[in-house]
C-alpha cells in the first residue's frame, strides 16, 4: 500500500466512525471526525504529490498548500472552512466558549460536518486518481 492509500483508508474511517456517532447521537463526535476525514484526505493529496505537510489540523492551511498545485482544490473551501472550528473544541472543554456551534452541534449540523467531509473525501480521490480530469466525476457519491 502506497503512503497516500494509508492516509486515505484512515480518512475512511474517520468517515465510518463518524456515521454511527451520527446515528448513535455522539454529535461532537461525528463532527470531529469529519474534520479528521478532511484533514487526513488533504495530506494524503500532498504525500501522492511527494509533498512534505504541516503538523497542522488547520484545514484551510492544508487546502492552500493542495491549491498551489491543484487550483481545483478551491471548490472545497467553503467546506474546509465549515468543519475548521470543529477540531478544538471536541478536544479540549476549556475552548467550547470559543465555538460554542461546534461545541454543541445539533444534528443537522453534525449531518452537515459529516456531508462536507464525504465531498472531501471524494474529490481527493478522485483529484489523485484522475487529475484535472476529475471534474468530470461526481464528487458528492458517499
Amino acid at each position: 500500500m502506497r503512503k497516500y492509500e494509508e492516509w486515505l483508508s484512515y480518512a475512511e474511517r474517520d468517515i465510518k466512525f463518524a456515521r454511527v456517532a451520527l446515528r448513535e447521537g455522539f454529535l461532537t463526535h461525528c463532527c470531529f471526525l469529519s474534520h479528521q476525514c478532511v484533514e487526513k484526505s488533504l495530506k494524503a493529496y500532498l504525500v501522492s504529490k511527494g509533498q512534505l505537510y504541516p503538523k497542522s489540523h488547520h484545514l484551510p492551511e492544508l487546502l492552500s498548500l493542495c491549491e498551489a498545485s491543484q487550483r481545483t482544490f478551491s471548490r472545497m473551501s467553503r467546506d474546509c472552512n465549515v468543519l475548521n472550528p470543529h477540531y478544538i473544541p471536541t478536544r479540549y472543554p476549556d475552548m467550547a466558549g470559543k465555538y460554542p456551534q461546534a461545541a454543541s452541534p445539533s444534528k443537522a449540523d453534525a449531518a452537515d460536518a459529516l456531508r462536507r467531509a464525504k465531498r472531501v473525501f471524494n474529490f481527493v480521490k478522485e483529484i489523485i486518481k484522475y487529475g484535472n480530469n476529475s471534474n468530470r466525476r461526481n464528487t458528492n457519491k458517499s
